[in-house]
């Protein structure tokens, strides 16, 4: 698959997911509304798919929620397949997001650089 293909479906699988938490059908209370998917990342093959979460508040909070979208990601994947209409449905990892914590490292890194060199 095409790298064009594969990032439109990594934004349809992110899609799906933002509105099952929204929309609050997944049913395991561990899961807070209050965590956002931010990134996936399918393999070459399709056949698996990372989603990076992040959330607003309390890591704990986030942490508890990744573990129950992990424990709901058979009901996730059954909808999700609704949802894709494709031959076969990715195998889902839910993660934390370090990514956005360490881009905020940086910034206060950066400004403390900026601030001492003027």
């Amino acid at each position: 698959m095409g790298t064009y293909s594969q990032n439109r479906l990594e934004e349809k699988i992110l899609k799906a997911i933002s509105l099952l938490i929204v929309q609050k059908e997944i049913k395991n209370r561990k899961v807070s509304s209050l965590i956002s998917p931010v990134t996936v990342v399918l393999s070459k093959d399709n056949s698996n798919a990372t989603v990076y979460v992040s959330g607003y508040g309390d890591e704990k909070v986030l942490l508890y929620s990744i573990n129950g979208l992990n424990e709901s990601r058979s009901f996730i994947q059954s909808k999700l397949a609704d949802f894709l209409k494709t031959k076969n449905t990715p195998i889902l990892t839910f993660k934390k997001d370090e990514w956005s914590e360490n881009a905020e490292k940086v910034e206060e890194i950066l400004n403390k650089i900026g601030s001492v060199n003027k």
